[in-house]
């Protein structure tokens, strides 16, 4: 008997951790092949791919991004292999199994909640031709009709699962962003989050995760990826993981594992001093922290059951982005209870004050197995019932209002979360109302000339920021102009900036040139101000040097002359 189990994934890029756990747990009860497929591919292309396969029963691990897809997949692969079991699992068909099995005639199981012991269970049932019904965190057909047996255990030890870091998933990780877990579960209980629903958090013995840990940081993979949901719950323990990677890449300095970044999803204000100082002795790059604040509103923050000391978390946070070493993430969600347009952007005003790398604006996704989407009408809810389940509208926000914030969210990722405005932004958001009031302002111009809302060429932006200054800040046009072309060069080693952007000659360019012909590559520009100090009005000459980047900023090197 042969078994696929298909991870399709949102991107080529991304590598899924699930299927490698199913099959390290099964496959010495038949044959398995993992399949990694993307959203991006056409339905035959995966139809092709699993039929070539010739399988008796075919997984598909399941998620709010791809479960369309797969249930669409689904319906053809019963035409061309109609003998084969299909079973689904993860957590978008979790909370809903009886649901899904009613409303979809081809899928043959559910598997609920964590897989590795359920699945192989399962399984045995099928090759020995045996009824599931004493399998707990299943659903199934049985003589026409569906049934469900909830789950009721989850694995206590979880150094009884077998390491899905084999050789075959580690070579299959090459160039890709590969996913390690320290620990399941979730110590909160957030109400729009599936991830404290297992009850607390359970953790692999540090001996456990150090071993696979460095099998994977050997390994090929560009990125590793941490899907601990809160990593930093326990401190001391992520402060022991957090040295075993330092001590990892300095032992192998010039090797693999010091040549990957490695990413945390963190509670701000779980962090004490002690692990914000080891973390500022990370070489540039090496961590990326992303940080849900989801909001400021301490009202919403109440109705979503998060538990945040929101000024413990800014503290922190501006702690942790001073030392300049890790890329900061934080996110907001839009549409949580209580929080209106006003709310929202005061809560966007505070997330910009604190000066991270990246601002992830998300909508609300009402997710199956949540306490908000099962509070749904209690709180007037209106909601897509196509995944992602995203809200379109709440007692608080209209549906224009969340339309003028996903406008806003375009023009803060390519503005913003891009890094390659940083001095422009935050000199024309110093001289405005608030950040808000900027994203809000520049994203209608974008609707005016994009309204499509993507496709906007990176080098169109400079002009459009300069007509944004000519309109809004006249006063500081040229101090403006200088800013984008600063940060053009800090940012673009074509030395070919927009010719929107006015320059000034360098009269001793050619000797300069000279000098530096055996040193790498070099370009040198004139600034009517000093970029650094814009309000001074200083001609300034500088040097941009494009042999070194900074792997945080993504920004070159530069140096005054």
């Amino acid at each position: 008997m042969k078994i696929v189990i298909a991870a399709v994934n949102s991107k080529f890029v991304h590598m899924s951790l699930a299927p490698w756990y199913l099959k390290a747990a099964c496959e010495d009860l038949c044959e398995i092949k993992v399949l990694e497929l993307t959203i991006n591919q056409d339905k035959p292309e995966i139809l092709r791919c699993i039929y070539n396969e010739k399988p008796d029963i075919i997984a598909f691990s399941c998620y709010i991004f791809n479960i369309s897809h797969i249930l669409s997949v689904i319906q053809d692969l019963k035409k061309i292999l109609p003998k084969a079991v299909i079973i689904l699992g993860g957590p978008e068909v979790s909370y809903n199994a009886e649901d899904v099995l009613l409303r979809n005639s081809d899928v043959d199981y559910v598997v609920c909640s964590e897989g590795e012991e359920r699945l192989k269970q399962l399984l045995t049932c099928i090759i020995r031709g045996e009824s599931p019904d004493g399998i707990d965190g299943i659903a199934y057909r049985e003589k026409g009709e569906v049934k469900y047996n909830p789950p009721i255990n989850y694995i206590k030890d979880l150094d009884t699962i077998v390491s899905p870091y084999t050789d075959e998933m580690l070579k299959a990780a090459k160039n890709k962003i590969a996913y390690f877990e320290s620990s399941r579960g979730c110590p909160f209980s957030c109400a729009y989050c599936l991830s404290g629903s297992s009850g607390g958090v359970r953790r692999f013995s540090l001996n456990r995760v150090k071993s696979d840990l460095e099998r994977l940081m050997l390994s090929d993979a560009r990125q590793i990826k941490f899907v601990d949901r809160t990593f930093n719950c326990n401190p001391s323990r992520a402060r022991e993981i957090i040295k075993f990677i330092l001590n990892m890449s300095k032992s192998y300095k010039s090797g693999k594992a010091s040549q990957k970044n490695y990413h945390f999803e963190a509670a701000a204000d779980l962090f004490d001093d002690e692990t914000i100082e080891l973390l500022s002795t990370a070489p540039a790059g090496l961590f990326q922290l992303e940080i849900g604040i989801q909001s400021f509103n301490e009202k919403a923050l109440a109705a979503s059951a998060r538990k945040t000391n929101l000024e413990r978390c800014k503290d922190n946070i501006k702690k942790l982005v001073s030392c300049g070493n890790m890329h900061i993430h934080l996110d907001l969600i839009a549409g949580l209870p209580y929080e209106d347009f006003k709310s929202f952007s005061q809560s966007f005003d505070k997330i910009y004050e604190l000066s991270p790398h990246c601002i992830q604006l998300g909508f609300l996704k009402l997710l199956h197995g949540s306490a908000l989407r099962n509070d749904a009408s209690k709180y007037g809810y209106v909601f897509s019932e196509q995944p992602p389940y995203e809200v379109l509208s709440t007692p608080w926000l209209s549906y224009d209002d969340i339309l003028v914030l996903k406008g806003v969210e375009a023009a803060v990722d390519v503005l913003y979360n891009t890094g390659r405005f940083f001095h422009s932004l935050t000199y024309i958001i110093s001289k405005l109302e608030s950040a808000f009031n900027f994203f809000l302002k520049f994203s209608q111009i974008l609707q005016e000339f994009y309204p499509e809302g993507y496709g906007i060429p990176s080098r169109e932006l400079y002009k459009m920021l300069l007509n944004f200054a000519k309109e809004f800040l006249p006063s500081d046009y040229n101090t403006i102009n200088e800013l984008l072309k600063f940060d053009f060069f800090i940012s673009d080693s074509s030395c070919n900036p927009p010719k929107a952007l006015e320059r000034h000659s360098l009269p001793n360019a050619r000797e300069l040139y000279a000098a530096e012909r055996s040193k790498g590559r070099v370009h040198f520009e004139r600034f009517s101000v000093n970029p650094l100090e814009p309000s001074s009005k200083v001609q300034t000459d500088i040097k941009f040097d494009y042999t070194t980047k900074n792997p945080v900023t993504g920004h070159y090197g530069y140096t005054f002359i």
